[in-house]
């Protein structure tokens, strides 16, 4: 019987299995691991660290789309012959990143149905994900977009020895995560502390009461699980 997996777990497989043919580097914050536009040569493993996913827009505004946290794979497995990125990933903090070839990849998948079987599982995570996110930014208030994202951002992240759990993500990159201004997200992060125990640092969102939030979003009817 095959098993399901998460993105997680599957990444964890994937260190496991591809020992021998990664090859890795460390990546320094703010610098690019693979970039739009430029052809997809390589799958990538975040072992450590936290990257960020980012399209530029026809007006070369940098859009962000989401928040990766290690262990997580990286990059498009398509891998249709000279496709081209649709995004970047950046390093959000200081990264470990390992790379194997897309051609590599793919013969070892075909080799392997049971891993081919785990890839597939593990990539419509990702894609319930998205949906998600389509559906808030179709239907959701502005409030209830951010206590979901929120959510969602959350549910890789460990709390601490004080039940908080810390998001790594700037106000302005949480408007954009979440298709609202700046002025909407600051209203609306302001309302949150206010009622959920919410704290804004320098780079960080801080919950320092995340089971309530999760309450308030269940009795909302809210879906942010994937």
């Amino acid at each position: 019987m095959i098993k399901f997996v998460s993105r997680e777990c599957y990444a964890e497989l994937f260190i496991e299995r591809f020992t021998r043919e990664l090859s890795w580097r460390q990546v320094v914050a703010g610098d690019l691991i693979f970039q739009q536009g430029f052809p997809v040569s390589d799958m990538y493993l975040l072992k450590e660290g936290t990257a960020k996913i980012e399209r530029q827009s026809h007006t070369a505004k940098r859009l962000l789309l989401d928040v990766i946290n290690a262990p997580e794979l990286l990059g498009y497995s398509d891998l249709e012959k000279q496709s081209l990125n649709p995004v970047s990933a950046r390093a959000y903090t200081n990264c470990t990143v390992g790379f194997i070839s897309s051609q590599d990849y793919l013969e070892t998948l075909k080799a392997n149905p049971d891993l081919f079987i785990y890839h597939l599982t593990a990539e419509s995570k990702r894609n319930i994900l998205l949906a998600q996110r389509l559906e808030w930014m179709a239907y959701a208030s502005a409030k209830d977009r951010v206590i979901l994202l929120l959510l969602q951002l959350c549910q890789t992240k460990q709390e601490n020895e004080r039940g908080e759990i810390y998001v790594d993500l700037l106000e302005q990159e949480l408007a954009e995560m979440a298709g609202l201004t700046r002025e909407t997200i600051t209203r609306v992060l302001k309302d949150l502390k206010e009622n959920f125990q919410l704290v804004i640092r320098r780079r960080q969102i801080c919950l320092t009461a995340p089971d309530e939030l999760r309450k308030k979003a269940n009795e909302m009817g809210l879906s942010w699980e994937y």
